[in-house]
């Protein structure tokens, strides 16, 4: 009896595009699905800076640590003219009165922005003794921006503590 040489082959063309197939879909989920493993971590460092400094400004530094959220009226307008070019800042305020920035007052890269405002509770940034309590400039455009708010109080009135870093 005679054999053909192709009826001893192990793998057929069938069984040999199926194996690529299975391998191209393969290399192409993990291709797809790699970049949004990292999602949750791109523009982390703005929420963490945002909520730190939020926090630090409502808890310690305008305001006393031991009555959280509730902000000295001549510290709170000491820190905001400060960072305005004045240089007045009352002794009792725990905030760096050598520093210009905001990047310089929260130890931040040169490369991370930050704005910082008081707003009204119908918007707008709070002018108290006729100062305008909002320091930093305004983001770009075309960056992503993340801000932490905290409800704080200056002589019993009610504002919004922004925070927003890029």
């Amino acid at each position: 009896m005679s054999r053909l040489v192709d009826d001893e082959r192990g793998q057929t063309v069938l069984d040999y595009a199926i194996g690529v197939g299975i391998f191209l879909v393969a290399v192409t989920f993990v291709v797809a699905t790699i970049p949004g493993m990292f999602a949750p971590f791109v523009g982390a460092g703005d929420a963490q800076i945002a909520d730190r400094v939020a926090t630090s400004l409502s808890t310690e530094r305008l305001g006393a640590p031991d009555d959280p959220y509730l902000l000295e009226r001549d510290c709170t307008v000491a820190f905001f003219e400060q960072l305005d070019g004045g240089a007045d800042v009352p002794a009792d305020c725990r905030f760096d009165s050598s520093a210009t920035t905001l990047q310089e007052m929260f130890a931040l890269d040169s490369g991370q922005a930050l704005q910082v405002r008081i707003e009204k509770s119908g918007g707008g940034a709070a002018v108290v003794d006729g100062v305008t309590l909002s320091a930093g400039g305004g983001p770009p455009d075309s960056v992503s921006v993340t801000t932490a708010r905290r409800t704080v109080a200056i002589d019993g009135t009610t504002y919004w503590l922004e925070v927003r870093a890029w």
